[in-house]
C-alpha cells in the first residue's frame, strides 16, 4: 500500500468517516497564483460514525499505550487530543507512524529505498514517530485544539477498571467508554444502566425521535436514518432490511438484540447473518 493511501484512510477516520478520495495534490496554480488544476470530489460518508468514533477512541488513548511506548512518547502532542499508530514490518524493513488531529492527518514511513533491511530494533515508534512528531507540531502551530466530534448513536457506559467489565452498582474505580447503539454490552443495560435510563437511548435516531438527543453526546449533523425498524426487544423474526448498517462489529454476545439485516448469499462462503 502506498503512503499516500495509508494516509488517506486515516483522514476519513479523522473526518468522522467522510471522505472524497485521496490525492497527493490539492491544486495546481501557476506562478500569478491562478488555479490550473484543483481536485474536487463530493464527500460522501463511507464509514459508520459510531463505529469510527470506537477505533478513534482507542488510537487517542494514551494511557494504555504508555505501557509499551512510556509517558510523553512522540505519538501525542501538548494539549491536544490526537490518534496516532506505529507499524512495523518483520526484520525492520519499514517503519511506520501515522495519526490525526480532528484537523489534519499525516503518515511517514521509513526505511531504505533499495528495500534492504534496517539495523535490529528499528521500530516504527522509533524510526518514525519523531518526525511525525515534528511535522504535526509545526503543522498545528496557531491552530486551535479541539475534541473529535461525537455522533449522536454513540452511548457512554461506565467500565469497571478491574474487571474490565461494564460497571455494576457496588463498583468504585470507573472510567467510561463509548459504544454504539447498536452493540451496547449485555452487562450494561441489567447492572449499569439507571433504571430511568430513557429507551430512546438504545435505538437509532430515526423520523419519531429526530428531535430527541441523547444528554451523554453531542447531536450529529448526518442525515436523519429514514425508514429504519426500531428494535428494542427480540423479535420473532430479528432479520430486517432496514437497518441503517450491515456491519454490526463487535462480538457475538454484545448484540442488544440480533443483527438485523439478511446480507446476501455468498456460495463461496456460505450464507450467514
Amino acid at each position: 500500500m502506498k503512503l499516500v493511501d495509508h494516509v488517506g484512510a486515516f483522514a476519513v477516520l479523522a473526518n468522522g468517516g467522510k471522505g472524497s478520495g485521496a490525492t497527493p495534490f490539492n491544486r495546481i496554480e501557476d506562478k500569478n497564483g491562478n488555479i490550473l488544476e484543483e481536485y474536487k470530489e463530493p464527500t460522501v460518508q463511507s464509514v459508520n460514525p459510531e463505529a469510527v468514533y470506537e477505533l478513534i477512541s482507542i488510537l487517542t488513548d494514551d494511557k494504555s499505550r504508555q505501557f509499551v511506548f512510556g509517558p510523553k512518547n512522540p505519538l501525542t502532542l501538548p494539549g491536544r487530543i490526537v490518534a496516532a499508530k506505529t507499524g512495523t514490518t518483520q526484520n525492520w524493513k519499514d517503519g511506520w507512524t501515522i495519526g490525526f488531529t480532528p484537523q489534519l492527518a499525516a503518515g511517514v514511513w521509513a526505511g531504505n529505498n533499495d528495500s534492504s533491511l534496517m539495523r535490529a530494533g528499528a521500530d516504527g515508534v522509533f524510526v518514525a514517530a519523531p518526525m511525525w512528531h515534528k511535522f504535526m507540531e509545526e503543522a498545528l502551530k496557531g491552530v486551535p485544539a479541539v475534541d473529535f466530534p461525537v455522533p449522536s448513536g454513540i452511548v457512554q457506559i461506565a467500565y469497571d477498571q478491574g474487571s474490565n467489565r461494564p460497571a455494576t452498582r457496588v463498583s468504585k474505580n470507573t472510567h467510561m467508554e463509548p459504544f454504539p447503539w447498536y452493540a451496547l454490552p449485555k452487562e450494561a443495560q441489567v447492572s449499569a444502566a439507571p433504571r430511568s435510563l430513557n429507551k430512546n437511548l438504545l435505538t437509532p435516531v430515526t423520523s419519531t425521535n429526530e428531535n430527541q438527543t441523547s444528554p451523554l453526546t453531542e447531536p450529529s449533523n448526518l442525515p436523519v436514518q429514514q425508514n429504519t425498524n426500531i428494535v428494542t426487544e427480540q423479535p420473532e423474526n430479528p432479520v430486517s432490511t432496514n437497518s441503517p448498517y450491515q456491519d454490526y462489529g463487535g462480538l457475538p454476545n454484545d448484540y442488544p438484540t440480533e443483527p438485523q439485516v439478511k446480507l446476501p448469499n455468498r456460495p463461496e462462503l456460505g450464507t450467514g447473518y
